[in-house]
């Protein structure tokens, strides 16, 4: 059975640990994420991001976790969680940017 943020958590946890090492910035690799998928599966993640952000506390320990992202304020998690979401609702971008592989 699907968890309520399963698709965002998959995200996290498949494109962003290694995004550092390979040289992609966190909005490029939203960018890349995004091209991915449907425009319903993109809607799904951004509301669940959307979801995590309408928490008073965000889950720092899941987003390090998942993402290993780590962040020493709430609001710098906030702003992070906020470019995700706006990355993956903007309307849709044709620029180039290089491919970040998943394996």
């Amino acid at each position: 059975m699907e968890q309520p943020l399963d698709e965002l958590l998959n995200f996290w946890g498949a494109w962003f640990p290694d995004a550092d090492l390979e040289g992609f910035s966190d909005p490029e690799v939203v960018q890349e994420y995004r091209r991915t998928l449907s425009d319903e599966e993109r809607i799904k993640v951004a509301a669940q991001c959307g979801e995590i952000l309408s928490q008073e506390r965000l889950p720092l320990e899941l987003i390090a976790e998942c993402a290993w992202r780590e962040f020493d304020t709430q609001e710098e998690a906030r702003e992070w969680l906020l470019m995700i979401k706006q990355g993956l609702e903007s309307p849709d971008q044709d620029t180039e940017t290089p491919a970040v592989g998943r394996g």
